[in-house]
């Protein structure tokens, strides 16, 4: 079980993949960089398939972001 954003990175770095069930929600509008916010929580597994761990994404953000792969599509 992993239990912080370092070893969610750390693990995807290495090529092991990773996936939550934590009931993370998520907005549907996403900004200009395609993020959404968390919003809600949902009942929904989802896999991390990337890090943003920059400086600029920490300034931007308030901290590090996942890329979600989804599979309820569009």
């Amino acid at each position: 079980e992993l239990k912080s954003f370092d070893e969610i990175r750390d693990f995807l770095s290495r090529g092991f993949g990773v996936f939550s069930c934590g009931s993370e929600g998520f907005d549907s509008v996403r900004d200009e960089n395609g993020v959404s916010r968390r919003k809600g929580s949902w009942a929904h597994a989802m896999a991390y398939v990337g890090a943003d761990d920059r400086a600029a994404t920490h300034s931007k953000y308030g901290g590090p972001l996942v890329c979600v792969l989804n599979s309820w599509g569009v």
